[in-house]
């Protein structure tokens, strides 16, 4: 089997340093390496004025320009990609874009052979080979050919396959599953989960024994992941596990050596069952990506990896609500974190906010703030998306809530308001629950008017999305009727119940309402039993 990997190459452009993905063509034809790879077209045409110099410099002329043969330092492995990848990089020079380079020389995609330079065809002799390089190639420039021109190469590359092998080759499939990635990367959601469903007949027609015996094993495992990141991203748990066992099962079956790999995978078996809100699969699946990376010395190879899945294990725990060992895995995520990443990294944030939520509901409230206010500081310093800052003070909020601390909880629930309104507008559904958090907050401390103004607000914005049943707008209507007769029962100086949490149908009460509708809450002024219900 060939191998597909490539040399690592830099940005030329002085301070990128970003990965080189195009070679400047002048360079290529005179034999120059040094200095003769961009990022992108982009960061080329910026670099021109200085660049162009070297030209006149280099012991090749514009006016013998010469073909140059492959480098020494290039290994053999590398030289197909490298010859690929320059061969589509000099066309760019005499093309408006990628598309139309990729096209012109593609010919509306019947020309595949024309595609392929020379030194391609001699080291890739198979069209299998071809067509992975051309895989391979597609996936490379995604970011600087654009989605357009990466799918035409990945088209190309299955239509060669088809011509040669047939439409319902695994070669074929490998190139049909490339395509449905670059169409995932372009956010083509909808056509690359169609291309994954060809794909999945193409499989189930070969069946797994055809599979396992493929001779192009690493484009076919790599191809089988690509398919469940697609099922994955369309929210299809079933096939996302389906196909991402199928490539632990190629993996395994070629050795050992492939063991670490295997587990790695395992934890994003574990990630598809937790979407699923299967809890107790997804920690299966995580504990045997745990034992598997122990194994095989990954866990001490690849220690941030080791840390998330430490941290997915205590996440699991915590979502079956088994706190205690949720504390001591996540725990041991952050140590680990911590270490081989930095204390201001976000992974370190996201274990902070799980290992807050843990003591949350240990009711241990002061380690809570604390965990929770350590990530808001990574926070603020990683400049994460601001719902996840706001989801950051928010947690403060309802920790010294839990604590009987209203006071303190109001300015991280008005941050989280003023954050969230400052990237989103002033009606971004997202504001009722900082708002509810507010309102919560007065009513403990007795002051019902501002608690109607903020409560009223939320639900202003809460009834715009009634169909999120998350926004909670039947208990925020429930919430405004009983503070306004609080404030009253308080100037009148009655005495009064006010129930700050949601509330369901009270069976004291059978005979109040027809049962067909639920009651919302009961609280009383004076002598008098108010019953809310859901409008």
């Amino acid at each position: 089997e060939i191998a597909l990997s490539i040399m690592a190459a830099t940005c030329s452009t002085p301070g990128c340093g970003l990965p080189a993905n195009m070679r400047c063509p002048t360079c290529k034809d005179i034999g120059l390496l040094e200095g003769s790879r961009f990022c992108s077209q982009a960061c080329f045409k910026a670099s021109w004025k200085t660049h162009k110099q070297v030209h006149s410099t280099s012991a090749g002329t514009s006016a013998a320009l010469t073909k140059p043969t492959a480098s020494a330092e290039q290994t053999k492995e590398s030289m197909d990609m490298e010859a690929l990848r320059d061969y589509f990089s000099s066309m760019v020079s005499g093309a408006a874009s990628w598309v139309t380079a990729i096209e012109q020389q593609a010919a509306t995609l019947e020309n595949i052979d024309g595609m392929l330079p020379a030194d391609v065809r001699e080291t890739l002799k198979t069209p299998a080979e071809q067509a992975f390089g051309l895989c391979r190639l597609a996936r490379e420039l995604v970011s600087s050919a654009g989605p357009q021109g990466a799918l035409l190469l990945a088209k190309a590359a299955e239509r060669l396959a088809t011509t040669a092998l047939g439409p319902k080759s695994i070669a074929a499939a490998i190139a049909k599953a490339e395509a449905a990635n670059v169409l995932l990367e372009a956010g083509e959601l909808v056509t690359a989960h169609k291309y994954a469903l060809q794909v999945k007949t193409i499989y189930d027609s070969v069946g797994m024994a055809a599979l396992r015996a493929y001779e192009h094993q690493t484009p076919l495992v790599q191809a089988t992941t690509f398919l469940a990141d697609v099922f994955s991203s369309n929210r299809n748990g079933e096939m996302t596990v389906e196909f991402y066992l199928k490539a632990i099962e190629l993996l395994r079956a070629k050795g050992d050596e492939n063991e670490a790999m295997a587990t790695a995978i395992c934890n994003n078996v574990g990630l598809a069952y937790r979407n699923m809100d299967n809890y107790s699969k997804a920690l299966e699946y995580y504990e045997l990506a745990r034992a598997g990376m122990e194994k095989s010395g990954l866990a001490k190879s690849n220690r941030a990896f080791y840390g998330t899945v430490i941290h997915n294990i205590g996440k699991a725990h915590g979502l079956m609500e088994d706190w205690e060992p949720a504390k001591r895995y996540l725990e041991d995520a952050l140590r680990i974190r911590k270490t081989v990443l930095g204390a201001t990294h976000p992974e370190v944030g996201v274990t902070l906010s799980a290992l807050g939520e843990t003591m949350l509901n240990l009711k241990d409230f002061e380690k809570a703030v604390d965990y929770y206010k350590q990530d808001i500081e990574v926070t603020a310093r990683q400049g994460r998306n601001t719902e996840v800052y706001a989801s950051s003070q928010i947690h403060v909020g309802q920790a010294y809530q839990k604590m009987k601390k209203p006071a303190e909880s109001v300015p991280y629930f008005k941050e989280a308001v003023r954050a969230l309104e400052a990237a989103k507008g002033p009606h971004a559904p997202e504001l009722v629950e900082p708002l509810i958090g507010v309102g919560t907050a007065h009513i403990l401390m007795a002051d019902y008017e501002k608690a109607e103004k903020v409560y009223k607000r939320a639900l202003a914005i809460a009834e715009k999305y009634y169909h999120r049943p998350e926004l909670k707008v039947d208990f925020i209507r429930m919430m405004v009727d009983q503070v306004r007769l609080a404030a009253l029962a308080k100037r009148k100086g009655l005495p009064f119940v006010c129930q700050t949490e949601e509330v369901t149908f009270d069976e004291r009460f059978p005979g109040t309402v027809d049962r067909s509708s639920s009651i919302a809450g009961t609280f009383t002024v004076g002598t008098n039993e108010f019953v809310t219900r859901k409008k």
